[in-house]
């Protein structure tokens, strides 16, 4: 299921909305990073770090104020599309329908395609990368507490919906964990960004 922008009234724009859903070390940013491509001068969406907002709370009164620091939604011109593409730690389905059904409120001049890539809960191997990533420096914070304590319920199709009509789900892309293997831990510490997870998809 998908929108067609020749369905959307004269007034409204279609977003694409792309979520990642698991514990940390599972692979989530460096997915989105081959998939989108960061480091592309003319890439065509915008990219939220919930993880970034989480860790700075006194200068943003709420996730509106974050999203708006980013883009105003009287920026968006009307009938055209866009894409959303949000990292952070999602592992509850109402953190997904909350987090949506905000973003949703806040751009109301918006519909909503959804789309939300799913991993495994695999608590050992999410361990083991994050020990890689701080190992060869690439993160500065341990999240075994989080990995091993985190609240986790594996995600299914019936898990989202939306009595809004501007928002679509499509079926969710369900991802694998992956440990990282000694060319991947290699290859991710010859980059330039110092974020990427240790992890490969």
């Amino acid at each position: 299921m998908a929108f067609n922008t020749k369905k959307l009234a004269i007034d409204q724009n279609l977003v694409h909305l792309y979520i990642v859903y698991g514990l940390p070390g599972s692979g989530k940013t460096t997915f989105l990073r081959k998939k989108f491509d960061f480091l592309k001068s003319n890439r065509d969406f915008e990219f939220f770090n919930i993880d970034f907002y989480m860790s700075n709370l006194e200068k943003y009164k709420n996730l509106e104020s974050y999203f708006k620091k980013t883009l105003e939604p009287y920026y968006l011109d009307y009938g055209k599309e866009y894409n959303f593409v949000v990292d952070g730690l999602f592992c509850t389905p109402d953190e997904i329908l909350s987090f949506v059904n905000k973003i949703a409120e806040y751009y109301g001049n918006c519909v909503f395609e959804v789309q939300v890539y799913a991993w495994n809960e695999d608590r050992d191997a999410c361990l083991n990368n994050d020990e890689q990533r701080l190992e060869d420096g690439s993160r500065g914070c341990p999240a075994a507490n989080t990995i091993k304590n985190a609240v986790f319920v594996p995600l299914t199709d019936d898990d989202l919906h939306s009595e809004n009509d501007r928002i679509c789900y499509l079926p969710i892309e369900h991802q694998t964990v992956q440990r990282a293997t000694t060319y991947e831990k290699f290859f991710n510490r010859q980059q330039t960004n110092n974020d990427e997870l240790r992890s490969i998809e």
